[in-house]
């Protein structure tokens, strides 16, 4: 018998220690915490994109450590004082995400998935030198790897390996995706292609791994309802590690996990990324969204939120970094003129203005879709206003085409934006104004000055290039003479518009061109009633015009989600109407004036212009 004991145990440990490289890797007790021994780790900071943006039952920001070149981040659990400590340096800028070390002491805990702070440990801080690990460069080609997460029950998301890498790289046909809209809002600057662009890592074939273009397929041993958010992440990287054959991130400078869900009382968020760092993470579908995706490479990228009028957190729905577009396909919104000043892609075409030197600025603001088409130093798209202080205004004209077709605030409008740290490096952004024509945003008593300061558009053109004049003055704007207002040749005429809402009006926006010379001449604010009747009255030169409404939803205002409709008078009679469409529909009316050539003059010969005479020679002979 206790030969046959002897037996049994032996096997027992045999297989013990035959368990796969996998399990060996990624289980262990998940209660044990042993002294950790390393003296200081690099802090990482994670910002949730909440699914509502007034959810305020869980924090946004999470703060990780990592030890060492590669090592697995372990988020960092802290008593409160410490993580509001953590949150203060953070919002004040002295920590930086990849590039601040955070000091430990002997009696640091870990159990291989969290640091376990001291409670009386004095958070201390330094600023590391090396910042090889920061996405410092926001341009050129940055391979990217998708990881699809399989638990062990079978949980992942129902695409299959080639959906997933369409819906992120387009290479199925997908319309709108990470890839096509992160290469159209830089204008080519940067690029973001699939993990096989690599080639050869390491002595390892990049795409010997994948099992559709960009993406890998991994299994953790443990049942997603069974693990934390930071520990699936933690069992998620590692399995990735051990199919790939070396440490996160490797040659990528992006990788994405996808994951079935997240279960747990901490879960009201469609995704997380880690700022100025290399990793994303998303649950359920939002994977797929374009909106999402380029929102959470934002803060790779190391953008901040963008907030509203409100002064919510992300509500700046300009701005991708704003509670983005919930839906595939609809991603079509680039990013705020304080984010693109960040970025650093149209620094040719930027420029700064302080009121303080420059009392009186007349700028041409080319819209950002048409950075291609002639902006530069003299017609930015940019315009910050410096403040001699860390908090900067920055003025964009927030054009609705093309690849910022989908935005759903201030659409063909003036985007008044305050950020800090001078809008260069991390910095929560807030919307100040929006603007549509003949509108004034102003600051009494401006940086103590004593003086009002001005922000007036006075002109817009949906030409190529788009473009709006806005004068920024502090004091009395001084642009010398004033020029008198060119006549009506054809008179003028009275437009009315009257837009009957649907249910959701906010989707809903227009505006008068004249047509003969594509000078804006109206533009609608935004509906916040639903089922209701709005009228405008614009009494302007007789002319060729053209009304054009928009729905960003793509469903037009009639008639399946209410019974919308737009009129449009001319001189009391009906010149438009609808309700019925799209995206948007246009409608033209009027005559451009004649412009009637000057009649050429009538021919004279040199005798009747001059007469007739006599030329006579030296010696008196007429000729």
């Amino acid at each position: 018998m206790l030969l046959r004991n002897f037996f049994f145990l032996t096997i027992c440990i045999f297989l013990s220690f035959a368990r796969s490289t996998l399990a060996q890797n990624l289980a262990m007790d998940e209660n044990s915490f042993q002294i950790h021994p390393a003296s200081e780790c690099t802090i990482t900071v994670t910002l949730k994109l909440m699914i509502n943006p007034e959810d305020t039952s869980e924090d946004e920001k999470g703060f990780s450590c990592q030890i060492g070149d590669g090592g697995i981040e372990l988020p960092i659990q802290a008593n409160e004082q410490q993580t509001q400590t953590l949150i203060s340096l953070f919002d004040s800028g002295s920590i930086r995400s990849g590039r601040t070390m955070l000091i430990l002491d002997q009696r640091a805990l870990s159990d291989g998935s969290t640091l376990l702070l001291p409670e009386d440990l004095e958070i201390t801080i330094r600023q590391q030198k090396d910042d090889k690990f920061v996405n410092k460069s926001q341009s050129g080609i940055k391979p990217v790897l998708v990881v699809k997460v399989t638990d062990s029950e079978g949980r992942a998301v129902s695409d299959t390996a080639d959906e997933v890498s369409d819906n992120v790289f387009g290479t199925d046909g997908d319309p709108v995706n990470l890839k096509t809209q992160i290469s159209a809002c830089s204008f080519g600057k940067v690029t973001m292609e699939p993990a096989e662009t690599v080639g050869i890592y390491n002595g390892i074939d990049i795409a010997s791994k994948l099992s559709a273009s960009g993406t890998i397929e991994v299994t953790i041993p443990f049942a997603l309802p069974s693990l934390s958010k930071s520990r699936t992440l933690s069992k998620s990287q590692k399995a990735a590690e051990i199919h790939l054959g070396f440490s996160l991130p490797g040659p990528f400078e992006h990788v994405m996990f996808v994951l079935e869900d997240c279960y747990g009382d901490t879960c009201s968020w469609a995704a997380y990324a880690a700022v100025d760092w290399w990793y994303s993470v998303y649950k359920l579908d939002y994977y797929k969204q374009a909106g999402v995706q380029v929102h959470e490479f934002g803060h790779n990228f190391g953008l901040a939120h963008s907030g509203g009028l409100d002064r919510q957190t992300y509500t700046d729905h300009t701005c991708q970094m704003g509670n983005p577009l919930f839906a595939d396909d609809a991603g079509k919104m680039c990013f705020n003129p304080a984010k693109g000043w960040q970025l650093g892609w149209y620094d040719d075409a930027e420029i700064s203005i302080n009121p303080r030197q420059t009392p009186s600025s007349q700028i041409k603001v080319i819209g950002l879709v048409d950075y291609d088409k002639g902006a530069n130093y003299d017609q930015p798209v940019i315009v910050k206003v410096e403040t001699n202080t860390l908090y900067d205004i920055f003025i964009g004209f927030n054009r609705a085409s093309g690849m910022n077709s989908q935005n759903v605030e201030a659409s063909n409008e003036v985007t008044i934006i305050e950020t800090g740290e001078n809008g260069e490096y991390f910095s929560q952004s807030y919307l100040l104004a929006t603007l549509q024509l003949d509108e004034t945003y102003s600051v009494s008593n401006w940086q103590n000055t004593g003086e009002e300061l001005t922000i007036q558009v006075i002109g817009m053109s949906f030409s190529t290039p788009s473009y709006a004049i806005v004068n920024v003055c502090l004091g009395v704007c001084d642009f010398g003479p004033t020029q008198s207002p060119t006549p009506c040749p054809n008179g003028s005429t009275t437009i009315d518009i009257e837009i009957l809402t649907d249910n959701y009006p906010v989707e809903t926006t227009w505006y008068l061109m004249n047509a003969c010379t594509s000078q804006i001449v109206a533009t609608s604010g935004t509906y916040d009633n639903t089922n209701s009747l709005y009228s405008e009255q614009v009494v302007t030169c007789d002319t060729e015009y053209e009304f054009t409404i928009f729905d960003s939803f793509g469903d037009g205002i009639c008639c399946g989600y209410g019974d919308g409709s737009y009129t449009v008078k001319k001189d009391g009679l009906i010149v438009a109407k609808g309700g019925e469409f799209l995206s948007s529909e246009t409608m033209k009316f009027g005559t451009c004036p004649s412009t009637v050539p000057p009649s050429d003059p009538p021919s004279i010969s040199c005798e009747d212009a001059l007469g007739t005479f006599d030329v006579a020679k030296p010696d008196g002979t007429i000729i």
